[in-house]
């Protein structure tokens, strides 16, 4: 079976961890009670949970009636092949081969069925999925409207959702998933951006930056060493999404989403 890639955040948002499922083969025996869509709805790996609201497509395992299955989505290739339940609580899944024949028993993949009604699925030094029988809730990445006027964007803002790896997540989400805890303050006064940004244990940074209003947007008037505040927009939802680039964290900003303070 073809390993499926993970991509995984550090703090430099990119990296990629693959998640291999053995060759498989064919089944019988299934039962009613698992026939249909199975969605994930919690993702472990190395002790960081994952938020299926928050990814931009499912994973999902399709167990059909005449014994086929489907396994496939975020973070996986699509595979297929057969299943069976081995007891009222035990499934067994086989995988085709790349030719298509069934792969061997022996490394068939094996989900659970727990107290909550949910499918679990435990692969050796990889994940721990559990999926359920409905989908998701889905967290929807707020879209940019134009700014009327510069101030609109004035007052006091505190950052409290990232888009990143395709994943719409508030602070506490992406400190459970990096393992790293951001904090960013903004005000604005103007064209004046002042902001206070620090990443894990590394010390605060202050910095002002001197904007423009072009176009509906704040850009940022002039680049120079250090941090870049790219551009400052309104959403529709009443949040600013600022396009920041830390010193020496190459060109791809971080998409960072405030909430007016109070």
């Amino acid at each position: 079976m073809k390993s499926s890639r993970l991509p995984a955040i550090l703090l430099t948002f990119a990296l990629l961890c693959v998640i291999a499922l053995g060759p498989q083969a064919a089944l019988a025996d299934t039962d009613p009670k698992f026939v249909g869509s199975w969605y994930a709805i919690s993702f472990v790996l190395n002790g960081k949970e994952w938020y299926p609201e928050t990814w931009d497509r499912d994973l999902v395992v399709t167990l059909s009636s005449d014994g086929r299955f489907s396994w496939g989505g975020k973070f996986y290739d699509n595979f297929t092949g057969t299943w069976s339940a081995l007891n009222g609580t035990e499934l067994q899944l086989l995988v085709d081969n790349e030719d298509g024949t069934p792969g061997s028993e022996e490394d068939a993949v094996r989900l659970s069925l727990n107290q909550d009604g949910c499918l679990v699925y435990v692969e050796e030094n990889g994940p721990t999925i559990i999926f359920a029988d409905h989908v998701p809730n889905r967290a929807v990445r707020p879209e940019v409207i134009r700014g009327e006027n510069v101030y609109q964007f004035s007052g006091s803002w505190v950052l409290t959702h990232i888009f990143v790896a395709d994943m719409f997540v508030t602070t506490e989400q992406f400190a459970a998933i990096d393992g790293t805890k951001i904090s960013f303050s903004l005000v604005l006064d103007g064209l004046d951006a002042y902001v206070s940004f620090r990443a894990g244990a590394a010390p605060d940074v202050s910095q002002q930056f001197k904007m423009k209003y072009d176009n509906g947007t704040l850009v940022q008037a002039q680049t120079s060493g250090g941090n870049s505040l790219r551009k400052l927009s309104l959403t529709d939802n009443g949040m600013l999404l600022a396009e920041f680039c830390p010193a020496g964290s190459g060109q791809e900003p971080l998409m960072l989403y405030f909430e007016k303070a109070e």
